[in-house]
């Protein structure tokens, strides 16, 4: 096993610990550090980023690697990917997707698919009846998004929410373990926001967590219409990113160019690629 490499990254350079216990409560640690560069006017400016992976033993699931139609062995693994809102989660997905991932978006499956099924439905409008179109109405039986999330992202909307969770989150798990069941050679991502904060993390064989300044954050969410206020309120409904990455087995730094974080992805991408 490996051990600890030495990381002259900014964030070793300021103290910050980036070891952490495994799931078995063993640590083994391997550094993977390096810098990109990109082009803001005339200058160039480092971006740093560091994957930290903990090798633990017994780790990945003996289905991580199966035996392919012809014989051979095809890489099944499984990717929960996190991170704080506005960090950049989708787009990481999307990189992820160029090379051969197949994702599956949580926040799209509750959007386009859960919201929709009627006793969900009926459910959301016994207990928050404007948040349902009425029966006749062009909207009748569409959940209202904007009605729910002034419930459930209220400063006493804790309760609504934890509600709200517990009668979507287990619809998605289940669509999550069909995709999954579908296609068992293929490689997986999972978009899951509250990933750490539900402990799905054992659900997966690595998590990766992209991260970005609040500057950043706020800066993209402005974008999508939040105001600074409304995207605090949710931001605030999460666990602290710092914590996240913390928590990750692969953190992403997203305060750069698209391209700097597609560079990110495809060394993630090399790094877990089976061995040949």
């Amino acid at each position: 096993m490996a051990g600890q490499e030495k990381c002259n990254c900014p964030a070793m350079e300021s103290g910050e610990n980036l070891d952490r216990k495994g799931r078995s409560g063993r640590s083994f640690n391997v550094m993977t550090c390096g810098s990109l560069s990109f082009f803001i006017g005339a200058e160039i400016h480092p971006v740093w980023f560091c994957f930290r992976v903990s090798l633990r033993p017994g780790f990945l699931r003996p289905s991580v690697l199966a035996t392919g139609r012809g014989g051979g062995r095809v890489a099944h693994m499984t990717l929960g990917l996190t991170g704080g809102m506005g960090c950049g989660k989708s787009t990481a997905a999307r990189f992820l997707a160029e090379r051969g991932w197949r994702v599956f978006d949580a926040d799209r499956i509750v959007r386009d698919e859960v919201l929709r099924e009627p006793a969900v439905v009926a459910a959301i409008r016994a207990r928050w009846p404007e948040a349902v179109g009425s029966t006749g109405s062009p909207l009748a039986d569409e959940v209202r998004r904007e009605a729910v999330s002034t419930r459930v992202f209220a400063p006493d909307g804790e309760e609504e929410l934890a509600w709200l969770e517990e009668l979507t989150h287990p619809r998605v798990l289940a669509r999550w373990r069909e995709a999954v069941a579908a296609e068992p050679g293929a490689r997986w991502v999972a978009e899951v926001p509250l990933l750490f904060e539900k402990n799905l993390e054992k659900c997966f064989d690595f998590t990766v967590c992209v991260a970005a300044s609040s500057s950043s954050q706020l800066v993209r969410l402005a974008g999508r219409g939040l105001s600074q206020a409304s995207a605090e309120a949710r931001i605030s409904k999460q666990l602290p990113l710092a914590k996240k990455t913390e928590l990750a087995d692969f953190v992403l730094s997203n305060d750069g160019t698209p391209e700097a974080l597609r560079a990110q992805v495809a060394r993630l991408d090399t790094e877990l690629a089976p061995s040949r």
